[in-house]
């Protein structure tokens, strides 16, 4: 699997967007949430300041190919607003964007809405904001880790 790549900037930014076609009929499977904390039977602790979410986009297009995944990693994560998606809908995404404002990376998974115009009760759109963005592009995944549907 590849390592993660860090985008720094705007142009960065632009180009890696341009890439992956601003994420057109992705589908967001798996999301991974570190909150910097944990619990015991004694109490809940900050173990460290880390703050990270891990979003994987599968059916991607990568330049001029689909490949198996990409996953984008938000490091220094500020705020989450995610809605599941309906059991019968998938988590298509139609065409996403990230601006890079103020210098916090903001995901939208639809590029008519922003961080600031967002409706957070509407249950198709989310946003994710971050103060650095890494990637990292999956090909042939073992057929033993695709899930196949029934």
């Amino acid at each position: 699997m590849s390592k993660f790549v860090e985008i720094k900037d705007k142009k960065q930014l632009g180009e890696f967007m341009a890439r992956i076609w601003n994420f057109h009929d992705a589908v967001i499977s798996k999301i991974t949430y570190i909150s910097g904390s944990y619990g015991s039977q004694e109490g809940t602790y900050p173990f460290d300041d880390r703050r990270e979410l891990n979003v994987r986009f599968e059916s991607v297009h990568y330049d001029e190919e689909v490949i198996d995944a990409v996953e984008l990693k938000f490091v220094n994560l500020e705020k989450i607003f995610i809605s599941p998606n309906n059991e019968n809908y998938t988590t298509e995404i139609m065409c996403s964007k990230i601006d890079l404002k103020d210098d916090t990376f903001i995901f939208v998974n639809d590029d008519s809405f922003s961080i600031d115009t967002i409706i957070t009760n509407e249950k198709f759109y989310y946003y994710i904001a971050s103060k650095q963005l890494y990637y990292r592009a999956i090909r042939n995944c073992p057929k033993s880790q695709v899930k196949k549907l029934i």
